[in-house]
């Protein structure tokens, strides 16, 4: 479904607002809890990883694919890591 338009099966659909919780931590659990309903959460996470890509953290906003900037940024590192590795 990448490239698709899987926005449309988002369980954050009805709730978009949600997944931006700013720093509360109740509202980052009920996001990423919504999200781990998800049945697209994963093409979600590659949108935001492809979006995102080497940004800094002011560039990255709210919950996507059940992970907070703070995270996508660290998964990023961590698959740039592994890439590297590979070669």
């Amino acid at each position: 479904m990448k490239g698709g338009n899987w926005h449309a099966q988002a369980a954050c659909g009805d709730e978009p607002d949600a997944m931006f919780p700013g720093t509360s931590a109740a509202k980052i659990h009920k996001a990423k809890a919504l999200c781990g309903t998800c049945p697209v959460r994963q093409q979600c996470l590659e949108d935001a990883m492809e979006a995102e890509g080497n940004t800094g953290k002011c560039r990255r906003y709210g919950i996507r694919g059940g992970l907070t900037p703070t995270g996508r940024r660290r998964l990023y590192e961590e698959l740039q890591r592994r890439a590297k590795a590979a070669v």
